[in-house]
């Protein structure tokens, strides 16, 4: 905890204009799942403020937390792929007002990891595959052949928040926005003599979100504020496999086996914490 020592009357001051009523915590949650069974993901994002003054111990808190997760499900297995945290706590008390902040975020489940415990972090993602290479397969029966379509996706995102401590009343801002990305691709690949092309049709964009974070736990007559504005772009995902054989003397049949077609407009909402 980063320390300022205070002047005993200012602390004084601060139990007498702030009423135990005050204290308490204010939340709010968004979750969004998408796709099937077979391809899609899911967003959470969380918000949680809260204030506590404590007149046995003479201290007085203000604290703020927010958390982003990002799950993609590529053929049917679902996968952490990106989460962002972070929170902030400001406490008045024992001549002493002390404050902490803790940033962090991990993609894959900490295969990068970034953090700080500054007054804030920004950071943006490179473009991390969810599996190395081309990703699982899966056989498709497409007319007489089987295909081996194999799907993957490419994760990236941004991150920057800012926490914002004060003394009088005692308080923490913590603000910022956090995105995520997930565009996923598909191949293709057969092992049979008549087949002279095979192929798959994707437009596979998984995930494409922004969260807008705004808490502002206070210490006084005014009370706990905060919103969380939550967009959430226009997403398809649609995946075809396809086969053309080749017969003598007869047009060249073509097969086509749609593995999902599914999309979502964007939604725009706020959600104010209460």
């Amino acid at each position: 905890m980063k320390t300022i020592h205070m002047f005993p009357a200012l602390l004084t001051a601060m139990f007498i204009a702030a009423p135990a009523a005050d204290a308490g915590e204010i939340s709010t949650s968004y979750t969004k799942n998408y796709g099937s069974s077979l391809l899609g993901g899911s967003v959470k994002v969380d918000a949680m403020a809260e204030t506590e003054i404590d007149l046995d111990e003479e201290t007085i808190t203000a604290y703020a937390e927010g958390n982003f997760k990002k799950k993609v499900k590529l053929l049917g297995t679902t996968i952490d792929v990106l989460e962002m945290e972070a929170w902030a706590v400001a406490q008045a008390g024992d001549d002493q007002f002390l404050h902490d902040e803790q940033f962090r975020v991990s993609v894959l489940e900490g295969i990068a990891v970034w953090s700080s415990d500054s007054a804030g972090l920004t950071v943006n993602l490179p473009t991390i595959n969810v599996f190395p290479g081309s990703g699982p397969m899966i056989p498709v029966p497409c007319g007489p052949v089987t295909v081996k379509v194999k799907v993957n996706a490419g994760i990236d995102g941004a991150m920057s928040l800012t926490a914002t401590p004060g003394i009088a009343p005692v308080r923490v801002r913590l603000t910022g926005t956090a995105q995520g990305w997930a565009q996923g691709s598909a191949s293709a690949s057969a092992t049979f003599a008549g087949v002279v092309e095979v192929g798959v049709k994707a437009k596979l964009k998984l995930a494409n979100l922004a969260a807008n974070l705004n808490l502002v736990p206070k210490v006084t007559s005014g009370g706990l504020t905060g919103d969380l504005n939550i967009v959430l772009k226009p997403i398809a995902i649609d995946l075809d496999a396809y086969a053309k054989i080749i017969l003598p003397l007869l047009p060249d049949p073509k097969y086509t086996v749609n593995l999902i077609d599914w999309s979502a407009g964007q939604v725009s909402a706020n959600y104010p914490l209460n």
